[in-house]
């Protein structure tokens, strides 16, 4: 059998910021002016509804994804991948989700457009990798290490209430769907309640979403 099968997958320094944001999203983060450009054309929404009329569109002979940050701001989604997953321990696993808990509050994550493939609460991409890594988490955690999921949770919470606002001054999408998009950020919490017993955040969501 390859030896090579049996081989850590190297992955970055779980302290190096900059290698995981890159790693997971194909570039750096973006400069604070190249953000603000972004969410500028997101509410110049005449491009980009042009370019998702069909389910393929080719631009410059470039097929369209659908998604604009990967046509028109060189992001390049990395999903999780098992190799990577087993590569990391408690630490960098709830390391991690703290660094992923930040990127998913950045607004050009949590822009809605007019295209129902690219509104949730939470990025698709973020939500792909906090599944695995929560997968791949023991379950037995010390109170410090709980805080760090509970935090996940609250996060989540805080996105869906600002995902129901923003669709509700947008008129984006019709409310009885919106469970549809916010299903990132619930099996999440759903997951950090029931596995690690944090039953007082079921509460805590019904409190905030009631405001």
């Amino acid at each position: 059998m390859n030896s090579a099968y049996h081989r850590r997958t190297r992955v970055p320094s779980i302290r190096d910021e900059t290698a995981w944001f890159r790693l997971l999203h194909g570039r750096d983060m973006p400069s604070a002016e190249e953000r603000r450009m972004i969410l500028e054309a997101f509410d110049e929404s005449d491009k980009y509804e042009s370019a998702h009329e069909d389910e393929v569109v080719q631009e410059g002979g470039t097929v369209l994804t659908g998604d604009v940050l990967v046509d028109y701001h060189k992001f390049h989604f990395q999903p999780p991948s098992l190799t990577m997953i087993a590569a990391l321990d408690t630490e960098d696993i709830l390391r991690l989700i703290y660094l992923i808990r930040k990127w998913m509050q950045q607004p050009i994550f949590t822009q809605t457009t007019k295209d129902a493939d690219q509104i949730g609460a939470i990025y698709p991409l973020h939500s792909q990798w906090l599944f695995a890594l929560l997968a791949r988490l023991d379950q037995r955690l010390s109170g410090d290490e709980i805080a760090y999921l509970r935090a996940l949770a609250r996060t989540c919470i805080s996105l869906i209430v600002q995902f129901r606002s923003d669709c509700a001054r947008n008129a984006t999408i019709p409310e009885e769907s919106s469970l549809v998009h916010e299903s990132g950020a619930w099996i999440i919490i759903s997951i950090v309640a029931g596995v690690w017993g944090q039953q007082d955040l079921w509460t805590e969501a019904e409190q905030r979403l009631s405001l």
